[in-house]
């Protein structure tokens, strides 16, 4: 890492990914997709409790580190333009993997729940029907009370505790045994019609290969083609449009003669004239109508390295995610919602409700005075609420104007609802669960995905502006952006591969590639071997070096092909061992082993401890929290958090008379009239 940031930094920003920290006590650690997701607290999360915890499927970290990558670097290059100094960013594959957990260690230390493996219960999970399998997630309490309605269940919502998010997570076995009837009588295709003409994100499991024939991804025009091997494949386009760019029409690669120039753009550097910004997104002032996790995840990041981010709720439809694990009936119970205090630093927090005259007219006024406005609403929402595109850039010609529907408008799904759970159970929910198992759902990584692509997006659009002078519009179709990660995939099935299914913890040749029950309380340790010469190893230090010689796991195909054998011997050597200690022991002799770390345990882990990955911060309320940063480091960008979560409508007075000019007394009428305040109205916590 030294010797890469001595050689690049002083000429370009360099973006090194590695394992662990490159400098952190695993620095010298091996590891798979597998021990990212077990040292990363994924797999905690993932599985029955009552079995070995699972990877999601298709080894994704490494594709997500590299989005981050992706990212980090594109936040190093506009530091350039803005007359900073070249970055070296270090990203730690560990901490991507944390990423993409929604803050169990908050679950704890705010509401007393220690989340981890719940197995898939209804009604988070994915059900059975006629003809195969369906997902309905209901992530907030409205759509909790519409499936229970829709599904015949309506008097569970007479219970005292039949709205509580807990009731329905304890109880879900038996609240699904009373649906079954109603899922048998009906295919995929008639839930999906019904739930969501109840405005609920129901969606079918699909395959690689459903993916391919999607008629709503084909009158998106979501596939470009290319030759690949003589054959004409369909692969992923961009999964975001910018109005006045598009994507190159070819791939860029080497000058194709000695001594040609480069058609490469390379950033220009400050020439005086500008002053160096001290972050790369100050005076950046960002209108954030989102809810949810993907649109806040990138406001906060944006907050975080300098934007003036303006979160937009109101007290009649607050973000929903104030109401997920909110404690019911607690004082203020709407500011103890542990998800929401996780994807809400850096910001700003004011109240208006959209749906008045008087609302409409100071999202407007707010609108003229931002730069970047940004919503995660469906298709119809915005337009509903008579604030399109175009008439954003009609108010300010230099906003940029970014939505993130659910699936992008123009095909048969344009107007149905849905968010990231919804959208994993769709694409990816075949390949993630037990191989004698039912699909399952990797808890909403889909969100900060997108949010990362939103980055990206802007960055490009920010620069455009700088050179027109014009505002522009964005469009991040959600779902899209979770197919465009499986490419390779893709590929492989249009080229005759096997249309990939679930397979547990199993990989496609290593052997052994699982996770192990090792001494103490639901403790796990994977192991993943790539050459013999690791297998060797591993069968020394566990006591068993006959393994290495047995000629049913002497060659990796042969220990593919007695795999089960194999994984009953490993289990039988090791299940009284310490997990940490046989970690050390097994990384020593240069064996991928890494402990499945408890989720809600991640903030006292050391590594991602070293690099600053989780950040302390007070807040009025809820105290003295623990808030998870980001997985990159920069060497001189300031990224950590600048202020805590705030209170809802925290800034309703600092915000309208700032840049409004509103007066005291018309505060006061706004907040009489219920145009704005600071506590939700109806419904309490579920």
């Amino acid at each position: 890492a030294a010797d890469v940031e001595a050689a690049f930094t002083d000429k370009t920003t360099c973006v090194l990914i590695s394992p662990f920290a490159t400098d952190g006590p695993y620095a010298h650690y091996q590891a798979t997709d597998l021990g990212l997701n077990a040292m990363g607290g994924w797999m905690h999360l993932l599985g029955d409790p009552a079995r070995e915890p699972l990877r999601p499927g298709g080894g994704i970290v490494p594709r997500i580190t590299g989005l981050y990558a992706v990212v980090s670097a594109l936040i190093g290059l506009r530091h350039v333009r803005q007359g900073g100094e070249p970055q070296f960013v270090d990203v730690s594959s560990q901490a991507v993997a944390a990423s993409m957990v929604v803050a169990p260690w908050l679950v704890k230390s705010m509401v007393g729940i220690e989340h981890g493996r719940r197995g898939d219960t209804w009604p988070m999970g994915v059900m059975e029907c006629k003809d195969g399998f369906i997902g309905c997630p209901p992530l907030t309490p409205g759509h909790w009370d519409l499936l229970c309605q829709l599904m015949g269940i309506g008097d569970v919502l007479d219970l005292p505790e039949g709205r509580d998010i807990m009731y329905r997570m304890q109880h879900g076995a038996e609240l699904y045994e009373r649906v079954k009837p109603w899922l048998n009588a009906r295919t995929r295709d008639q839930i999906l019609q019904e739930a969501q003409a109840f405005r609920l994100p129901a969606v079918p499991v699909q395959t690689i290969a459903d993916r391919l024939a999607c008629p709503h991804l084909e009158a998106r025009e979501f596939w470009n083609e290319t030759q690949i091997e003589g054959a004409s494949v369909k692969v992923p386009r961009t999964t975001y449009s910018i109005a006045g760019l598009k994507p190159a029409d070819r791939l860029v690669g080497p000058p194709e003669e000695p001594g040609a120039a480069s058609t490469i753009s390379q950033p220009s550097r400050s020439n005086g004239q500008a002053a160096p910004q001290e972050q790369p997104f100050a005076g950046l002032r960002v209108l954030d109508l989102t809810s949810l996790w993907s649109g806040p995840y990138a406001t906060m990041m944006l907050g975080a390295m300098g934007a003036d981010i303006i979160k937009v709720e109101s007290i009649q439809r607050p973000d929903p995610y104030r109401y997920t694990f909110a404690p019911p009936g607690k004082d203020f119970w709407y500011e103890w919602a542990p998800l929401w205090n996780d994807s809400n630093c850096n910001k700003r927090d004011i109240t208006l409700d959209l749906t008045s005259e008087r609302g409409k007219e100071l999202v407007e006024q707010l609108v003229a005075k931002s730069d970047v406005v940004i919503s995660n609403f469906s298709n119809r929402v915005m337009p509903n609420l008579g604030l399109t595109n175009d008439k954003l850039l009609a108010i300010n010609p230099e906003v940029i104007a970014i939505t993130m529907p659910g699936y992008g408008p123009g095909g048969p799904w344009e107007e149905y609802v849905g968010y990231a759970v919804a959208f994993e159970q769709l694409v990816y929910g075949s390949m993630t669960g037990y191989t004698d198992g039912t699909p399952s759902y990797a808890g909403g990584f889909c969100d900060p995905m997108v949010g990362l692509h939103l980055i990206s997006a802007l960055i490009l659009a920010l620069q455009q502006r700088e050179e027109t002078g014009k505002g522009t519009e964005i469009e991040i179709p959600q779902c899209e952006t979770l197919d465009s990660l499986f490419a390779p995939e893709q590929i492989a099935v249009q080229l005759g591969a096997p249309v990939p299914t679930r397979r547990g913890n199993k990989h496609e040749w290593m052997a052994p590639h699982e996770a192990y029950r090792v001494a103490g309380d639901d403790e796990w340790l994977t192991i993943a071997v790539r050459t013999d010469a690791e297998f060797a190893a591993l069968a020394e230090k566990i006591g068993q070096a006959e393994l290495a010689r047995d000629e049913r796991f002497a060659t990796a195909t042969a220990r593919k092909q007695n795999e089960a054998a194999l994984d009953a011997a490993i289990a039988e050597a090791i299940k009284d061992r310490d997990g940490a200690d046989l970690e050390r022991t097994l990384q020593a002799a240069g064996v991928p082993a890494c402990r499945v770390i408890k989720a809600f345990d991640l903030v006292d882990d050391e590594g991602l401890n070293h690099i600053g990955f989780f950040q302390k911060l007070t807040r009025q309320v809820t105290g003295t929290q623990s808030f998870k940063t980001w997985p990159f480091r920069f060497s001189s960008i300031d990224a950590a958090h600048k202020s805590e979560p705030p209170l809802l409508g925290e800034h309703n007075a600092e915000v309208l008379s700032e840049l409004l000019g509103l007066s005291a007394d018309e505060i006061a009428q706004l907040e009489a009239e219920q145009v704005i305040g600071m506590e939700p109205l109806g419904a309490a916590a579920s």
